[in-house]
């Protein structure tokens, strides 16, 4: 009998958010976007908080909302892996593939865990 060992591939990658503000920009248009950044990653890791649970307890509404706010933010900050694979999760959440989207939620958590943790905010705020 031989044992297979699955291994996610994807455990050491991240999202890094893109620059949003140029060289040129002054110092008050820095601190705005720096506060817009810090906002959607408290938001990501409110979402990240909270996804398991709305899908353990089967809340189909709250997590397809909850999926199409985390695609949103990332986008909006230049996370593009963070929304790929959530859109990926969401389809497969449109679709009722529940092992896909088992899988796709848990790639998602990871990928959103990763980035959040090289962002330094891998502890959201309740």
């Amino acid at each position: 009998m031989q044992v297979v060992r699955l291994v996610p591939r994807d455990a050491g990658q991240h999202d890094r958010c893109f620059p949003v503000v140029s060289d040129t920009a002054g110092l008050e248009d820095a601190l705005q976007a720096e506060d817009f950044v810090k906002t959607c990653l408290t938001d990501l890791g409110r979402h990240l908080r909270r996804l398991e649970d709305d899908y353990r307890l089967a809340e189909a509404e709250r997590l397809e909302h909850r999926l199409r706010s985390i695609v949103a933010l990332a986008d909006k900050i230049g996370m593009r892996h963070v929304a790929r694979v959530g859109a990926d999760a969401h389809f497969c959440h449109a679709v009722g593939d529940e092992p896909a989207l088992a899988a796709t939620l848990s790639r998602l958590m990871r990928l959103l865990t990763a980035s959040l943790d090289e962002t330094g905010m891998s502890r959201p705020v309740s």
